[in-house]
């Protein structure tokens, strides 16, 4: 009960942050796109890494050779948050934008406040 307490909480205290001001550390997103690169590999082809307009320049400087190195395609979403990104192939798609990373923290605080 009390974890469930202060998952709610920390989620209450990020929603007025995120409401007034968005801060995205690049370092977590350009994290996240080496991590995926690492762990998908059921994704064999024509894969496309999508992120925010304001992400793309950023992405392109630090990983556009090493994404090319991989075969995959970089494609700018331009309703996309920042700080996010989504996987796309012909074998499905992979999301790891802000909003799917948000919901699946509050699925887990009602799960842990469930009887």
């Amino acid at each position: 009960m009390i974890p469930a307490r202060l998952m709610q909480l920390a989620l209450s205290a990020v929603r007025a942050l995120l409401g007034k001001q968005v801060l995205c550390d690049t370092s977590l997103l350009l994290e996240t796109i080496r991590q995926l690169m690492q762990e998908n590999l059921r994704f064999t082809r024509h894969i496309e890494l999508w992120v925010s307009q304001q992400d793309a320049a950023l992405v392109s400087e630090r990983l556009g050779e090493v994404l090319e190195a991989h075969g995959w395609t970089l494609r700018v979403d331009a309703q996309m948050t920042p700080g996010g990104c989504r996987l796309t192939a012909k074998e499905g798609e992979l999301d790891a934008t802000l909003a799917t990373r948000w919901k699946m923290l509050c699925d887990l605080s009602r799960e842990d406040d469930a009887p």
